[in-house]
């Protein structure tokens, strides 16, 4: 039986283009989602907006990859669904530190929740094979990402609280 893993020890695609993880390109496109210390909240915006062009792009040219990864992963072995765990949690976190800085009156957890939101957004949709043929779908998704993500709240109340 083969393993999972690549020559470097991790799965296959954790921490690559695929993911949306940009350290491991060459060039420029290293910078994408890359905010340093002291740069503005436009700055954090500019990040945001490239890197959710480039997760929509990687999800809808590989809708099989994406389908597999989210109905399989309980399948993985242990090791391997700790290492997409972490990669996961570390993903989320990279979002999450822009949008803080983007965003910077946001809770830690609205800053969490609207991150999985507009991932859950994207990934669903992709899922839904009669909306795949839309023209401008990725615009579309773009847009409503970064909604999701950059709007702001007004007048919002917990609804669980009386």
């Amino acid at each position: 039986m083969t393993s999972s893993r690549s020559a470097t020890g991790s799965l296959p695609g954790a921490g690559s283009p695929a993911f949306g993880d940009s350290s491991a390109l060459p060039g420029p496109a290293s910078e994408v989602g890359k905010v340093g210390d002291g740069e503005s909240a436009d700055d954090a915006v500019a990040a945001i907006s490239a890197l959710a062009a480039r997760y929509i792009t990687t999800v809808l040219t590989s809708r099989d990859f994406v389908a597999a990864y989210f109905t399989e992963g309980h399948n993985l072995p242990d090791r391997d669904r700790a290492d997409t765990r972490r990669f996961q949690r570390a993903y989320l976190a990279h979002w999450a530190g822009l949008l803080s800085a983007a965003c910077p009156g946001l809770s830690d957890g609205e800053v969490r929740i609207r991150v999985m939101a507009a991932f859950a957004v994207v990934n669903d949709t992709v899922r839904t094979r009669r909306l795949m043929d839309r023209p401008g779908l990725g615009g579309m998704l773009r847009g409503v990402m970064l909604a999701v993500l950059l709007t702001p709240a007004r007048g919002t109340r917990d609804v669980n609280r009386r």
